[in-house]
């Protein structure tokens, strides 16, 4: 009877999921976005059949590695949203079956990180990784778009109280961005503009006690042409190497810097508080970027600004800093990494380490995975992680007729 029942599951599925091929994205995107799609109440599409038609396609040879993980994050969100005790216990059972409870989950994320190549698109190389240290979640997001031939888009969102401020800025920015861009002038205004939006949304979006518990840093790059724009919100970094020397191509936002002290005494003086406490929101945020933990500090943020965090406000602000470079055949590579990589590792350090892995002829993805294992043995127990892009080099062929996904 079963096999009777998803034998008819698959022939309403396979036009949704078979014949219209070049709509997949359209349709993961829509699942995903549903309301309702974990609690059985969308009347767009039936549970049992959506999660058939998700496994089929996650099967398919030809699915991409993109669209896979797109896949893996939706079924995981399933178990993490719907909770393994409260989650229809058919969809559970025809998981499990299928290879994909939460274990197998992770385990074919794990394949999937470990058997990719290189990427690359219009003679940009990148490549990447990922390691949850020791903590028990991984909270750090990462984005990479390479599909617009005039726009390459990388970003590092180190989450930190959960996931979900950077799981959201994961899946919306960068529509967010591009949409932004066509009315605006240019790249730099566009990402200033849409990172501020985007946080003002966020009580609406995620609900009020997310936006104020938790939070995550930015870092955004974008290429065009032979401009570098780099949007920096926290504490995660970007760093260009030239000549093998590292360039600053974000600022630390934590609470230690001078300038955003400075910045956080004028508004304690101002006399700008909010609801939760005066003086000892301000207090504690600026003692705990010098790693002090005071006893009246039982909630405090190693980051000045970040997304989220309205608890936070008005010391903790989400206004990005941004960096313009003009590509120069000197410059290299740019590393983007969560602070899992930078509180073990200066940016001169990692630099180096790279050169010395490029020397060897090593992958990239293996020379950013060297990179997390660096930080590791050097003592971070963070959320880790790596994303190297190598720049554009006019000495060699085109390739943007071979992007990899």
């Amino acid at each position: 009877m079963k096999k009777v029942f998803f034998l008819i599951l698959y022939i309403f599925v396979s036009p949704i999921f078979g014949a219209h091929i070049s709509q997949e994205e359209e349709i993961i995107s829509d699942l995903s976005k549903a309301k309702g799609f974990f609690q059985n109440k969308n009347p767009k599409w039936k549970l049992h059949q959506s999660y058939e038609g998700l496994i089929e396609l996650y099967k398919k040879s030809n699915s991409s590695k993109h669209l896979k993980t797109k896949i893996l994050d939706i079924l995981s969100r399933a178990w993490a949203e719907g909770g393994e005790a409260s989650l229809d216990p058919f969809i559970a059972m025809f998981l499990e079956d299928n290879d994909f409870s939460q274990s197998a989950i992770k385990e074919q994320r794990l394949k999937l990180e470990n058997n990719h190549v290189n990427y690359i698109s219009i003679n940009i190389e990148y490549g990447m990784a990922q390691h949850q240290g020791e903590r028990p979640y991984q909270e750090d997001r990462y984005d990479m778009q390479i599909k617009d031939k005039n726009i390459k888009y990388f970003a590092v969102f180190d989450g930190h109280g959960g996931y979900r401020v950077a799981q959201y800025a994961k899946e919306n920015l960068y529509t967010k961005f591009l949409n932004k861009l066509e009315k605006e002038v240019d790249i730099k205004t566009s990402l200033a503009t849409i990172i501020e939006e985007f946080n003002s949304e966020l009580p609406e979006k995620l609900g009020e006690d997310v936006a104020e518990l938790q939070g995550s840093t930015a870092v955004v790059a974008v290429i065009q042409d032979d401009k570098i724009t780099v949007a920096n919100v926290g504490d995660s970094r970007a760093v260009l190497s030239r000549n093998g020397q590292a360039v600053a191509l974000s600022v630390d936002h934590k609470p230690n810097n001078p300038r955003e002290k400075t910045r956080i005494i004028k508004k304690a003086k101002e006399g700008v508080y909010n609801e939760y406490d005066d003086k000892t929101i301000y207090v504690c945020l600026l003692i705990s970027g010098t790693g002090i933990r005071d006893k009246s500090c039982r909630h405090v943020l190693a980051v000045s600004r970040s997304l989220g965090d309205t608890k936070f406000a008005p010391y903790v602000i989400s206004e990005p800093e941004i960096i313009e470079h003009e590509i120069s055949p000197e410059d290299e590579f740019i590393i983007l990494a969560s602070d899992g990589i930078w509180d073990v590792i200066t940016s001169q350090n990692a630099v180096d380490l790279v050169n010395n892995q490029l020397s060897k002829n090593m992958n990239l993805n293996d020379i950013a995975k060297y990179l997390i294992s660096v930080a590791l043995r050097a003592g971070s127990k963070d959320n880790l992680t790596v994303i190297i892009i190598k720049l554009p080099d006019e000495s060699k062929t085109d390739l943007s007729n071979e992007i990899a996904c």
